[in-house]
């Protein structure tokens, strides 16, 4: 899961946890443009940045060459 690309989760990024649903379901908020990444990418130069619980916000109208994500059934 780490050190690939960053993966796209479907969460809407929010700097903390106090408005995010407590049912495990993504936070969905039309007012935010920039979705939660996770993982790190090939381009980390910093360890820290490859676990997978670290959780950064990119833009998500843009196309990254360090960023995608993962097919599941």
């Amino acid at each position: 899961m780490s050190g690939n690309v960053w993966e796209w989760v479907e969460d809407k990024f929010d700097f903390n946890y106090d408005n995010v649903p407590t049912d495990g379901s993504a936070f969905i908020d039309t007012s935010f443009s920039d979705r939660v990444i996770r993982g790190g990418s090939f381009k980390e130069k910093n360890s820290d940045m490859l676990k997978t619980t670290r959780r950064e916000e990119h833009d998500s109208s843009g196309t990254y060459i360090d960023v995608g994500f993962r097919c599941r059934r």
